[in-house]
């Protein structure tokens, strides 16, 4: 996967130094949302807590290069010294209809099926949402959009291209961003991302 992060690095460097002037190609933003969700679900096997994601969607992300199902993507610009290289990552099991099963791994540990993940590349502000497809989760998700985030997946228009699905994005991300983040507003937005979804949930995590 080197060849995929040299190949975003090269036209996000300027960006994360604040140097880009520029709207993302198509093709640039998919990557980079592909690029975010490699990154989050790394981290989740680096973390002590039990990955969310499991290794067959970490590998097909590997192959397409395209997120896997249930990830959603959001950027903004990160003002403060503290967010220019940090990550916070909450894991737990969102209790829905039919999802109350919690999954066992082989070394015991639970599965759980959502994950938010908030972090600081340089200047990008990333933050990277998975969980099930539920009416609850994309009601959090429509609320996640009316905030200062901006979102890059999943796209707003596909189309079919040779029996393919190709992603296109509606609204191109432009850099540099409008909206930025504090130091004090990201930590905010780590936690009460975290709490809001736990909120939804009808049993919660103890």
């Amino acid at each position: 996967m080197k060849q995929f992060e040299d190949e975003v690095v090269l036209f996000l460097k300027d960006a994360l130094e604040d140097k880009l002037d520029k709207a993302l190609t198509e093709q640039e933003q998919v990557s980079l949302a592909g690029w975010l969700a490699l990154i989050t679900i790394l981290a989740e096997y680096a973390d002590n807590a039990p990955p969310t994601t499991g290794q067959k969607a970490l590998l097909a992300l590997q192959k397409t290069r395209l997120p896997p199902d249930g990830f959603h993507i959001y950027v903004s610009r990160s003002k403060g010294p503290k967010w220019n290289q940090w990550y916070v990552y909450h894991n737990f099991h969102f209790n829905d209809a039919g999802l109350s099963h919690v999954r066992i791994m082989r070394d015991g540990r639970p599965r759980y099926n959502t994950q938010v993940t908030t972090m600081g590349i340089g200047n990008l502000l990333a933050h990277v949402f998975s969980g099930p497809d539920t009416t609850t989760l994309q009601s959090y998700s429509i609320a996640v959009e009316g905030s200062k985030l901006e979102r890059i997946w999943p796209p707003k228009e596909s189309f079919w291209v040779k029996q393919a699905l190709w992603l296109r994005p509606q609204t191109l991300l432009k850099f540099p961003m409008k909206s930025e983040f504090s130091d004090n507003e990201a930590d905010a937005l780590a936690a009460t991302l975290k709490q809001r979804i736990a909120a939804m949930n009808r049993q919660p995590r103890t």
